[in-house]
């Protein structure tokens, strides 16, 4: 390896103590592993003791001033940075024996270097991303090539015909290789993201069908197979997977794969283990069903688990889902028998139809669930709370106390959600709830302790009519707006706690009508006056109170 020591061009002469004598002439050739360029200067060796002359003049992203030889060293300068080799820079440049390149340069274009056989090492900066296609074409004498580690592309066939080159080690910044670009049989090491590595059962075979477009790749570099391991390498960093195969038991998928298409491992009855890639976005409908997965761990940048992705996956009895997720569509993990409990992230605000086991313990996050209290478990309407359908419900005789869970945040109870239901006694609202309809808990006669949620702003008609064991309310300070009848027929309601600071306008003045005889309206200090001067609150005024 070549070290590398900036050097001022003035000193070159004197460093080149080390020049050697070609065996066939007089010619004195000189050493580059002192040299390292300025940024406007490539500095070169030649064979015949002579500055090359270049098929390409212009490209270079500055201007040539000259290009001497001499003490065995040659020199080509620039009147700025050189950021590029062009196309055909040095192409046919027989005599060319070695070559230090700039920390500026970016790219090297195609058939920069084609047929510079003489040429047996290289050396690239790590400013280097491209090499273009067929750039060290016909350099059959390189036997050593350091790659840069900023290195992003390879293009087709750029080192083809490069036969003595039997190894090579790509750099992890590495995102595309061309079609052809090493020689036969080379060695190269190659970063792990380019790589799908699976196992197969004891006796299984080589999967024999492999495509790349599967992958998001243009084509397989190779395939290799032992000892029930495959390994397929393509020529890009995979950007999604579809591998099927009954015969495969484990995958390992690279940090760069953001979606497992749908039916990716459909039918994979012996599949029992997949990473999930942290990068990962997608994971598409029937992805791993009938698969015998054992866990998963679904990543926060998947928006939607789509539906039947886990369907009948027998094996599955470990699932996290972490915050991000959004969806859970239908049947998502219907069928998971092993799967005892779940746990839904906050972040979730929609769960598909039989999405999980009816045995699945399914944990929802605060704003899915509805609790009560009641002398008998209380069937609730999803379609009357801004639903679907019903996830879990529970009730526990010896406290009667029952939660309903449902497959979305309930933001609405809709007109007679509760009514007549005269075995509640208590209900608390989740704080994703906005508005409640008319007529809500009409005839709820048992009903004592409601916790009205602070995002509500209307409290409407005959919503709490005839709840006759009713003895205190406090309404929210958002609420704008009281319906007509509200309250009315709440016979033991005798104390009313208003937190609004401007007074909500009342339909009528028989919002309140037949209240307990001893009321009061508990009122902001500095909305007393508001209060006793509203319209409608000033039949009140005898009752007001701060």
């Amino acid at each position: 390896m070549k070290t590398s020591i900036r050097i001022a061009a003035s000193l070159v002469a004197a460093l080149v103590v080390v020049a050697c004598s070609n065996p066939d002439s007089n010619i004195v050739v000189g050493s580059l592993d002192n040299i390292t360029c300025n940024d406007n200067q490539i500095y070169y060796t030649s064979k015949s003791g002579a500055a090359i002359q270049l098929p390409a003049t212009q490209g270079f992203g500055s201007n040539i001033t000259g290009n001497t030889y001499q003490n065995g060293i040659g020199c080509i300068t620039f009147d700025g940075n050189i950021t590029t080799l062009p196309d055909y820079a040095f192409k046919n440049c027989t005599q060319l024996l070695d070559i230090s390149l700039p920390s500026t340069l970016s790219s090297i274009g195609r058939c920069a270097f084609q047929n510079c056989y003489m040429l047996t090492e290289l050396t690239l900066p790590n400013s280097v991303t491209e090499i273009d296609e067929l750039a060290f074409l016909g350099c059959y004498g390189l036997t050593s090539v350091e790659l840069g580690n900023g290195l992003l592309s390879i293009g087709n066939e750029a080192f083809k015909a490069c036969s003595a080159l039997s190894t090579l080690s790509l750099p992890e910044s590495l995102v595309y290789i061309g079609e052809n670009a090493f020689p036969e049989n080379i060695r190269y090491d190659i970063p792990e993201e380019f790589c799908i590595t699976y196992r197969t059962t004891s006796n299984g075979d080589k999967i024999s069908e492999v495509y790349p477009e599967s992958f998001g790749a243009d084509y397989v570099l190779s395939h290799t197979y032992k000892n029930n391991t495959g390994r397929i390498v393509l020529n890009r960093r995979p950007t999604k997977v579809w591998l099927r195969s009954d015969q495969i038991t484990e995958v390992v998928l690279p940090e760069s794969v953001k979606e497992i298409t749908g039916q990716a491992f459909y039918n994979n009855f012996n599949l029992t283990k997949v990473n999930f890639p942290k990068g990962l976005t997608v994971i598409g409908q029937m992805a791993f069903q009938n698969t015998s997965i054992t866990e998963a761990s679904i990543p926060s940048g998947v928006a939607v688990v789509e539906d039947h992705a886990f369907m009948g996956c027998l094996e599955l009895s470990k699932v996290s889902i972490a915050n991000g997720v959004e969806k859970i569509e239908e049947y998502a993990f219907e069928g998971c028998g092993k799967l005892s409990e779940i746990t839904i992230p906050e972040s979730v605000t929609y769960i598909g139809s039989y999405a999980f086991p009816s045995s699945t313990t399914v944990s929802l996050p605060e704003d899915f669930y509805i609790d009560y209290t009641a002398s008998q478990q209380i069937y609730v309407d999803p379609s009357k709370v801004d639903a679907n359908y019903i996830i879990s419900h529970s009730f526990q005789v010896y406290n009667g106390v029952g939660r309903v869970g449902f497959n979305k945040p309930i933001t609405r109870l809709y007109n007679s959600c509760f009514h007549g239901k005269t075995t509640l006694t208590g209900i608390t609202f989740p704080k994703s709830l906005t508005a409640i309809g008319q007529s809500v808990f009409y005839g709820c006669t048992n009903l004592t302790n409601v916790e009205l949620p602070e995002c509500l702003t209307d409290i409407p008609y005959r919503a709490f009519y005839g709840c006759s064991s009713l003895r205190s309310i406090t309404i929210p300070k958002n609420v704008t707006h009281i319906g007509e009848f509200a309250f009315a027929e709440c016979r033991q309601l005798s104390e009313v706690y208003l937190l609004p600071t401007t007074p909500p306008t009342l339909k009528d003045s028989r919002v309140f009508e037949n209240i307990a005889t001893t009321h009061k309206f508990y009122v902001p200090e500095a909305s007393y006056t508001a209060y006793k001067e509203a319209e409608y609150w000033s039949s009140y005024a005898d009752f007001i109170t701060w």
